[in-house]
């Protein structure tokens, strides 16, 4: 529809334009100006269709260009949420398929691992005496992170209990930043009830993995991971 009205445009300009050219001569004067100003009309009404004058002021420009980063993308969906919470085995595969496509493209992303401070919630009185606490408050977690996070991004269980990890794409240090302070916020204002120590705000600890600034592979990943894992298996032990 807008390309057959641009073209009815142009046809107008020609035609008034033709008729002034060749039939000028028998138009009166009055006529000649009302022919004159349609035909300006035209014009104008061309620039317009074709966009011209519709220049983005730079800092306009500059300010979409941000509203596409990380804290203006569109978050996940609510409902249904444990279906969008991937297997460890499928979270490798990412990272493995992320890691090519940055190799190709030259881009970055960053894993975050993320694990309830077990010593800040012993201090409040909340021991996780059993692995089905623990799973309680990575489920808690997972909830919140969900909510926190982009359809792009990609979150999965670990291989030990309450440990969440999530892949996020084209996100830079800065990016990384701005999710992390999203996800400690959300988590500061959700309460955590467990066990017999009732309710309490849930600490986390986070742990932060950049391509290409911190490792290059796949086994940097699981290695870094693995590390923050037994930091976090090693804090249950002590409490």
């Amino acid at each position: 529809m807008k390309a057959i009205l641009y073209i009815v445009l142009v046809v107008g300009v020609m035609g008034v334009v033709l008729l002034l050219g060749f039939g000028g001569d028998r138009l009166t004067p009055f006529a000649s100006m009302i022919l004159m100003v349609v035909a300006l009309m035209l014009f104008v009404a061309i620039g317009l269709r074709s966009g011209v004058g519709n220049r983005i002021d730079p800092a306009a420009k500059s300010d979409i260009e941000a509203r596409k980063g990380w804290a203006y993308t569109q978050p996940l969906p609510g409902d249904n949420w444990l279906d969008l919470v991937v297997s460890h085995e499928d979270m490798t595969r990412h990272i493995s398929l992320e890691i090519d496509r940055s190799r190709r493209f030259d881009r970055t992303f960053t894993v975050v691992v993320i694990a309830p401070d077990m010593k800040a919630l012993a201090l409040n009185g909340v021991v996780a005496a059993s692995t089905s606490e623990l799973n309680t408050m990575r489920v808690f977690v997972q909830e919140v992170v969900v909510r926190q996070l982009r359809t792009t991004d990609v979150i999965s269980n670990s291989v030990m209990p309450a440990v969440t990890i999530s892949l996020l794409p084209e996100t830079d240090s800065d990016g990384t930043d701005i999710a992390v302070a999203r996800i400690r916020d959300a988590l500061t204002s959700s309460a955590l009830t467990l066990g017999s120590g009732g309710q309490t705000e849930l600490t986390v600890s986070v742990m932060a993995v950049n391509y290409p600034a911190d490792v290059r592979d796949t086994m940097g990943f699981i290695e870094s991971i693995k590390e923050f894992e037994d930091r976090v298996s090693a804090d249950i032990s002590a409490t």
